[in-house]
């Protein structure tokens, strides 16, 4: 990762003693100096700092904004990115104006990528399962709520991607980590806020003129829905994507939630069925706890698998 420039480096300054908390995992701010911080016990503490305020929020999330090629401004007032911090990458959501009571809301996810073997998640035979529906090409969705990471999980299950294969990556903010030479990454705005306006139509349809042997999709929502479905549904499986909801049933019903915001005609049963054409399998994902310590089990959802 390249040196922060001086502009960055002002930016950060602010936030690096937070940034540096051991064991943080997610910065909330709600109101301006005064933060919430949830750590990796699953605990959350209430912190003053006099130094993050609205100026120095707004600061950091123009800068990276600018940077990062999108606008974030009175009439573009949220901002979904990443922002450098010791050689990692902080997920950052951004929301200012009169939406939100206070007039400024910042996010910024703080915990750093890891991978961990299936085998922490679920049971050794559930695992040695998984990864050969991996390797075989199954499409498969990692569903769970807010915070049980499903990301890291997926992040997981790339690795079992065999390596000779070209992986296209696209998000609307970095955090699939893809240990493959041959894999290009692309990124979409979540707001529409990139100077160049491109969308998820736009890069899902240039995608299988790339050769891609495998599609990554970050999260699934209202505007990549249908096609990311289409393309599963028309020669490209083996993809991976994840999805806010608690089983297979909640996620199909998120699915057609999706599309028809999207306004996709259609009854529920007619895009659920397209969907179960497309999408082989669920990993479900739940986070609870253990005394002091923050437990995440995952549970192998196949769709039959005998008859695809």
């Amino acid at each position: 990762m390249k040196k922060a420039s001086s502009v960055e480096e002002s930016a950060l300054r602010p936030f690096v003693s937070t940034f540096s908390k051991r064991g943080l995992v997610e910065i909330c701010i709600n109101t301006p100096t005064e933060l919430w911080l949830e750590f990796d016990t699953g605990e959350w503490k209430y912190e003053k700092n006099a130094d993050i305020t609205e100026s120095a929020m707004k600061e950091l999330v123009t800068t990276f904004s600018t940077i990062s090629g999108q606008k974030f401004n009175r009439h573009n007032p949220s901002f979904s990115g990443r922002i450098p911090f010791k050689n990692t990458m902080l997920r950052v959501e951004a929301v200012m104006g009169s939406s939100v009571e206070g007039g400024f809301a910042l996010s910024i996810r703080v915990g750093r990528a890891s991978i961990y073997p299936l085998e922490s998640y679920m049971s050794k035979s559930e695992a040695d399962a998984l990864k050969q529906y991996i390797i075989s090409g199954k499409t498969l969705m990692v569903n769970g709520a807010t915070g049980t990471g499903k990301t890291t999980l997926a992040n997981s299950m790339i690795t079992h991607i065999p390596h000779r294969e070209r992986i296209l990556t696209i998000e609307d903010t970095r955090e699939l980590i893809v240990p493959h030479l041959n894999v290009l990454h692309r990124l979409v705005s979540k707001n529409g806020t990139d100077e160049g306006k491109v969308d998820y139509v736009d890069i899902i349809n240039q995608a299988t003129r790339l050769r891609p042997d495998r599609i990554l999709l970050g999260e699934i929502d209202i505007g990549n829905t249908m096609p990311f479905l289409k393309l599963c549904n028309t020669g490209h499986e083996g993809g991976l994507s994840t999805i806010h909801a608690a089983d297979a049933d909640q996620a199909f019903d998120t699915l057609c939630l999706n599309a028809g915001l999207a306004g996709v005609e259609g009854s529920k049963s007619d895009i659920e069925q397209y969907a179960k054409k497309a999408i082989h399998g669920f990993v479900s994902i739940k986070k609870t706890r253990e005394g002091n310590k923050r437990v995440f089990r995952a549970t192998l959802d196949m769709l039959n698998t005998k008859e695809r």
